[in-house]
């Protein structure tokens, strides 16, 4: 048994190909730009009117834009759009916690390319500093579109 304890492997860091992190990715300005656009694949989950979870839905069925139709048990999905058109809602509505998650989870996707793409030195990669200024001025919009429809829905 002790042998088997004092013979093995010593070097035992392993060189991951399968995850993206700052030391595999941001090496190309096309990397950048994909960094970029990261937190834009994920606003479609809470901006799509058709995902039923997100800002659109809660913004035009409150807003008396749009109804809800019920026949019979058909639509009326527990009373939760009926409760969304006449302001009823409480801090327990799955759709409502859903769209907050959806919401700051998208802020967190942008913070987190613009912190990544700060730290990247242009030079080392081949871009200017212009560009890369003008790809952290993009998600800094992006960021600011996430704020101001945060403050729509809740203030």
């Amino acid at each position: 048994m002790g042998v088997l304890l004092t013979i093995g492997c010593t070097d035992l860091e392993e060189t991951t190909y399968s995850e993206l992190s700052e030391s595999n990715f941001y090496k190309t300005e096309l990397e950048l730009v994909q960094a970029n656009l990261r937190p834009f694949t994920h606003m479609q989950a809470w901006l799509a009117w058709s995902g039923q979870n997100g800002y659109y839905y809660h913004n035009e069925l409150s807003a008396d834009q749009t109804a809800w139709p019920q026949k019979g048990r058909h639509g009326y999905d527990n009373a939760d759009h009926i409760r969304q058109h006449y302001h009823t809602w409480t801090d327990q509505e799955g759709r409502l916690n859903n769209a907050w998650r959806l919401m700051w989870t998208g802020l967190g996707f942008v913070n987190t390319a613009i912190e990544s793409i700060e730290a990247v030195d242009a030079a080392s990669i081949g871009v200017t500093p212009e560009r890369l200024a003008s790809i952290v001025a993009e998600a800094k919009v992006l960021r600011a579109y996430h704020y101001m429809k945060i403050m729509d829905m809740w203030g």
